[in-house]
């Protein structure tokens, strides 16, 4: 504990000089990594804000790598019970508007995390998991917990501070609505027709009673076509919705029930 002390002391106390750069990425998954330049950072305040959408923050864990060391939940620990907190222990989700562990579900949550490991972090590197359905998110500098800080104690600049991104949806449809072979088999041919309906039919069956899937499965991206309300736009759900926009297209294409992919 006396080393995670130094570590929030540093932080907090040395006269900042220069830093380098740091980029935020937020994959599909959740994932939450920095590319950087520079020295390396070592303690990570960030805002992850999802008042956008209609998503909750339901956590964040952490990532695999040396960022391990929960400061917000190691001060909730440590007020509870002195001397009960260790390395690893707890998560990065911390309280947006003050010190200690975040209350989850939130549509704002703080991501708090540093690392006191001997060798230092290379660019790029994972920092936590978002845990949320699909939906925007939008990640900024911490001004209660410095930001990004390196190893020297300086707050690094963020180059995206604020962008968002879509957590759950598909990114990796190359023809929407296009999930089957002619035959139904399972081999995407670049083109929708009866063989995609078949094989659309049969995997939401399979999620009776519900008739909807999360996360998206793997080999399934092109079939989440829009909100549950037939919006367009991927939302990282298959259901009803996106049936209804694949009937509506595979209707535009008769007589012979065949077409390009769904603009």
């Amino acid at each position: 504990m006396k080393t995670l002390v130094t570590l929030v002391a540093i932080i907090a106390l040395t006269v900042p000089c220069f830093a380098g750069d740091a980029t935020i990425d937020v994959a599909s998954d959740g994932t939450v990594s920095l590319s950087f330049t520079g020295d390396a950072p070592v303690g990570i305040g960030l805002i992850c804000d999802a008042t956008s959408g209609v998503a909750y923050i339901n956590g964040v864990a952490n990532s695999a790598g040396i960022f391990n060391v929960n400061i917000d939940y190691a001060h909730t620990a440590e007020t509870g019970t002195p001397g009960s907190y260790n390395i690893g222990d707890g998560h990065p989700a911390a309280d947006s508007a003050g010190a200690g562990v975040a209350t989850l579900p939130a549509k704002v949550v703080a991501l708090s995390v540093g690392e006191l490991d001997a060798a230092d972090a290379t660019s790029p590197v994972e920092i936590g998991v978002i845990d949320m359905d699909a939906g925007p998110v939008c990640v900024s500098s911490d001004p209660l917990r410095g930001g990004i800080v390196d190893i020297n104690g300086a707050a690094m600049t963020i180059t995206n501070d604020g962008d968002c991104f879509e957590v759950g949806a598909s990114t990796t449809c190359a023809c929407r609505g296009d999930i089957a072979a002619s035959d139904s088999s399972a081999n995407p041919d670049g083109k929708v027709d009866l063989g995609d309906f078949n094989a659309f039919l049969a995997t939401l069956g399979a999620a009776a009673p519900t008739f909807s899937i999360t996360p998206v499965p793997a080999g399934l991206e092109c079939a989440d076509l829009g909100s549950s309300s037939s919006v367009p736009g991927a939302d990282g759900t298959i259901d009803l919705g996106d049936f209804n926009l694949f009937l509506a297209a595979l209707g535009g294409y008769a007589p012979t029930f065949s077409g390009p992919c769904i603009p």
